[in-house]
C-alpha cells in the first residue's frame, strides 16, 4: 500500500511539472511545435536512465524512493521514459529483434489507436460513446 501511495503522490507531482513546463514554454512563444512534449520526454528519459543505473546499487537509492521518482514523478511527467528504458534494456541484453519489434509495435499501434480515436470522435460512433 505504501508503494501505491508513493506512486500516486509522485504521479501528481510529475503531472503538475509537465503542465508547468508546457505553460512556461507557451508563455515564451515556444508553442508552434510541441516543444514541451519533446523536452519532458528527453529529460524524463535521461532521469530514468540515471535512476535505473543508480538503483542497481541499493545503497544509492532506496526502493520506496525509486518507486516515488520513477513510477510516480517520471510516470506522471512522461510515459515515454518507461518505453525508452524498456527498449534500451532489451537492446542491452542482446534482444535486438525483440527491442526493435517492441519499438515498432509501440509507435505503430499508438499512432493507429490515436487515429482510431480521432475517427470515432468524428463519426456517428461518437454518439454511441457518450
Amino acid at each position: 500500500m505504501q508503494s501505491l501511495a508513493l506512486a500516486m503522490v509522485g504521479g501528481a507531482l510529475g503531472s503538475g511539472l509537465r503542465w508547468l513546463v508546457a505553460v512556461q514554454l507557451a508563455e515564451r512563444g515556444w508553442d508552434r511545435l510541441p516543444w514541451h512534449t519533446l523536452l519532458v520526454n528527453v529529460t524524463g528519459s535521461l532521469a530514468l536512465g540515471l535512476i535505473a543505473a543508480w538503483s542497481s546499487d541499493a545503497a544509492r537509492i532506496s526502493e520506496p524512493m525509486r518507486i516515488f521518482v520513477t513510477v510516480g514523478v517520471l510516470g506522471g511527467f512522461t510515459t515515454y521514459s518507461s518505453f525508452n528504458e524498456e527498449t534500451l534494456r532489451m537492446l542491452r541484453i542482446g534482444s535486438t529483434g525483440k527491442g526493435l519489434a517492441y519499438m515498432a509495435l509501440t509507435v505503430g499501434l499508438c499512432l493507429l489507436a490515436g487515429a482510431l480515436g480521432h475517427w470515432l470522435g468524428n463519426t456517428g460512433a461518437r454518439g454511441a460513446l457518450r
